[in-house]
């Protein structure tokens, strides 16, 4: 059973969770309809009800702000990735598949992800995040290898290696850029993981085991 302090450090720790939601949705809201330069720390706090001190005590410069937005959506993408690949039931083909298309659907609808994978857009939000885009593709690709690992425990490392990376940057290289409908690429994305991974033929064309 939790101690009184437990419990008081646990609320304290969610409203603080709840604070930093609010101003991280108020900096993106105002990203996406006038841009990074029209962020002001001083309306920020003003608009979810804080001081100016605490907002900056909680975020400090207005740079570490963009940089915790743009971590907080790119995060969010991440973990959904994860519960795709790791769908019950679901083939190492269907997980794929699944991961796949969670990524390009998410990239379509959120366009502060189009700018972070593009490099275009916002150019003041993005000088502040050099590394963004290989952020995101290093941690999509462990993820990655870290699911082929368990769901594919006989693949050879390099041959993991070699998939992750590929299947990645095909993804994000179509979310920037799609040349075809969404199920059309997650299909080529399956194909292509699975002669990377050398899962044997299905019937449909789809490689899986």
């Amino acid at each position: 059973m939790a101690t009184v302090a437990e419990l008081r450090e646990r609320a304290r720790d969610e409203a603080r969770r709840r604070t930093r939601d609010l101003v991280l949705d108020a900096a993106r809201a105002t990203t996406l309809e006038s841009g990074w330069r029209a962020v002001r720390m001083g309306a920020l706090a003003t608009e979810v009800g804080l001081s100016r001190q605490a907002l900056h005590a909680e975020f400090g410069t207005k740079a570490a702000l963009g940089s915790a937005l743009v971590h907080r959506e790119v995060d969010e993408l991440l973990t959904a990735i994860v519960a795709a690949l790791h769908s019950p039931d679901a083939s190492p083909a269907e997980a794929i598949r699944q991961a796949a298309t969670v990524t390009l659907t998410s990239v379509a609808d959120d366009p502060l992800l189009q700018i972070v994978i593009s490099r275009g857009g916002d150019e003041e939000l993005l000088a502040l995040l050099t590394s963004r885009n290989d952020w995101l593709l290093t941690g999509a690709a462990e993820i990655l290898r870290t699911w082929a690992r368990t769901a594919l425990p006989g693949v050879p490392a390099t041959r993991v290696a070699e998939m992750a990376e590929t299947v990645v940057r095909l993804v994000l290289s179509h979310a920037v850029t799609p040349t075809a409908p969404v199920p059309q690429t997650v299909d080529t994305v399956v194909a292509v993981a699975g002669l990377l991974l050398g899962l044997p033929d299905r019937p449909d064309g789809v490689r899986d085991r």
